[in-house]
């Protein structure tokens, strides 16, 4: 630079370093991307510079570095970014937002073919993959099988990307048709498909069936279309008409039964049932009604029934059986039939003619009975029996007092049936129970069914038999004693006989008056036998008291009255002879246990109620004892104390 003054006469110079602005493009660095589903778009900043968006609408900015703005309207917009450093310069992008977001569409697919092509639609421009529902990729999309596929479209700018799943459904209708083997003269053709479908029939030559469920024997074809008419098969059918049959024929017959016919058109087994459907256990033996034949082929393929009335006139005659109560009565003969006006003929059983049927005797004899169309005829055998009444009873009975018997009237002819009347109010029956009391008879008048009568008479005699039971002597004993017992018989016997019980104890116990000799407390009971069939019973008790070496069989005293009077003036031990006594220990003692009497003597006279030669005082006095006692040669010693209280 040069300097010159103002007046021109001075001129300098210097040197200087101008260093210019530089302006910096960071268009590259800075992105805006359409969104793929509305009409919002992404920006980020991807420099380093800090600065203001401005979205092109005249309405949104923004300083953030990353950030979504969304547009009010679809349009072209020019975004910019002007960073904050003036030396660096960004230049402006233009967007496109759309409203329509970016989708792809995946066409269900139905087909009857084997295989499917796939086929989508995207909303914009964009690559396509086919991938299955597990993520595997699909090799070719124009050849794939029933199931579901995931399409994933791609924008071209790369930037979007949406998925769509299509349904591939290989319909494949599928027709079923069995050949057909028909029992009847006629079948009915029958088909089954794997789908809901219209089936047309014809036949082999392709003229429509008229009616599918009447056809004769040949070939047809099943025509099968689905209800949407996208599928259609076919298939042939045979049919052979069997036209199977039975022929059951009515029976009429004399007889009272039939036997039952029917013919088959085929081979067949024949079942018969009554026309209730029960079977018939005899087919070549039925009685009148109606039958059913029910008719299998035997391969078990057809089945055909048929009905049969059958009519058993079941002509017959019935000869009634005769009967006389006596050898030397006659009887007549008599005979029905089941159809009326039928001629009857009677003779013996040898073929003689009865020139009276009205009075014949004891035999057998044939009735032969013939219709009146002579179509029919039967015969029957009549009996004249002789129904004489035959029983038994036992005249003669004895019981014992207050028993019962049974009277048994026995039927000898076991085909009778009787009935019984007794004489005193007995009841009508063949075993009446009785109980008399003295010497009765009975009688009993027995009918058949015939009318015939027999008479029967049993006597029933009572014997009777009493006894009273007492003691001939003591009926108390101690040991070594005994007593006579003694039983007294009474009745209308002819003898009696006498068994006690028990017997241990006893001396006689089959006698009337046995001796008891009890080492206990024992009740004897004696039965009285009359004439060896009847009996009585009778009982006595004969009491036992045993001594021991004890209480109560010795005695002490609880008190004792030493007033001179005779009575019981001493205090001493008392005991049974039969103890066997042979020492005693007795001392007598006053409150401050002072002795006031002492033996030793099985035999004394006891205290006499004075102490040191007065009268004692009247109080309680108190005692011990010792008593040794002999049994068997054995020594019993028994110990006891007490009180004694001194009376005046």
């Amino acid at each position: 630079m040069t300097a010159v003054s103002l007046s021109g006469q001075c001129t300098a110079t210097d040197t200087a370093d101008v260093i210019l602005d530089m302006v910096v493009d960071i268009s590259d660095s800075v992105s805006v991307v359409e969104d793929c589903i509305s009409l919002t778009i992404t920006y980020s900043n991807i420099s380093s510079y800090a600065g203001t968006w401005n979205f092109g609408d005249g309405v949104g900015t923004s300083t953030l570095n990353n950030g979504s703005y969304t547009y009010g309207a679809p349009g072209t917009y020019t975004v910019t970014f002007t960073p904050n450093d003036t030396c660096v310069i960004a230049g402006p992008m233009t967007v496109q937002p759309d409203s329509v977001p970016f989708t792809v569409t995946a066409l269900d697919i139905m087909t009857c073919a084997d295989s499917a092509s796939l086929s989508a639609t995207p909303s914009k421009p964009a690559t396509l993959t086919w991938t299955t529902v597990a993520g595997a990729p699909v090799p070719n999309p124009n050849m794939v099988g029933a199931g579901q596929y995931i399409v994933t479209a791609v924008s071209l700018s790369g930037q979007c990307t949406a998925t769509d799943t299509a349904d591939v459904e290989i319909i494949n209708l599928t027709l079923s048709v069995d050949d057909i083997v028909s029992c009847d003269s006629t079948a009915r053709l029958m088909a089954l498909t794997n789908l809901p479908a219209s089936i047309i029939w014809t036949d082999i030559n392709g003229v429509p069936v008229p009616d599918s469920t009447s056809v004769l024997s040949g070939q047809y074809i099943a025509v099968a279309t689905t209800l949407d008419s996208l599928c259609t098969t076919t298939d042939t059918i045979s049919v052979m008409n069997l036209n199977f049959s039975v022929t059951a024929s009515d029976v009429t017959t004399c007889d009272s039964t039939a036997n039952l016919v029917a013919i088959a058109s085929l081979p067949a087994s024949i079942f018969w049932t009554d026309i209730d459907g029960n079977p018939v256990s005899d087919p070549t033996m039925v009685t009148s009604g109606q039958y059913i034949a029910i008719a299998t082929t035997l391969d078990s393929l057809c089945t055909d029934v048929d009905t049969a009335t059958v009519m058993t006139l079941n002509f017959m005659v019935t000869a009634n059986n005769g009967f006389v109560c006596d050898s030397t009565e006659t009887a007549g003969l008599t005979a029905t039939t089941n159809i009326p006006g039928a001629i009857l003929g009677w003779t013996n059983l040898a073929g003689d003619p009865v020139s009276d049927p009205s009075a014949v005797g004891i035999g057998q004899y044939i009735v032969t009975a013939i219709d009146q169309t002579e179509t029919c005829m039967a015969t029957d055998t009549a009996v004249v029996s002789n129904e004489a009444v035959s029983i038994s009873l036992n005249p003669e009975h004895i019981i014992c007092q207050n028993e019962e018997l049974e009277l048994m009237v026995i039927n000898e002819n076991p085909a009778h049936s009787l009935t019984y009347a007794w004489t005193n109010n007995l009841p009508a029956i063949a075993n009446p129970v009785v109980s008399p009391a003295v010497l009765t008879t009975y009688t009993v008048t027995v009918t058949n069914q015939y009318g015939c009568t027999d008479v029967g008479v049993a006597s029933v005699d009572v014997v009777t038999v009493t006894v009273t039971v007492e003691i001939d002597g003591p009926d108390t004993i101690c040991t070594g004693q005994s007593t006579i017992l003694k039983a007294t018989a009474a009745g209308n016997a002819g003898f009696y006989t006498y068994a006690w019980s028990p017997t241990g104890s006893l001396n006689g116990a089959d006698t009337a008056e046995p001796v008891a000799m009890p080492t206990q407390t024992q009740t004897y009971t004696v039965t009285v036998t009359g004439d060896d069939l009847c009996t009585a019973t009778a009982s006595v008790t004969v009491f036992f008291r045993e001594t021991q070496c004890a209480e109560p069989y010795i005695f002490v005293p609880k008190a004792f009255t030493p007033n001179g009077d005779g009575n019981n003036d001493f205090f001493r031990v008392r005991g049974t002879d039969q103890l066997g006594i042979r020492r005693i220990y007795f001392i007598v003692y006053n409150r401050w246990g002072e002795e006031v009497y002492k033996t030793e003597q099985p035999i004394h006279q006891g205290w006499d109620g004075t102490f040191r030669g007065k009268e004692a005082t009247p109080d309680a006095y108190g005692w011990y004892l010792e008593v040794e006692c002999t049994d068997d040669d054995n020594v019993i010693l028994y110990k006891t104390k007490g009180n004694v209280t001194l009376l005046k």
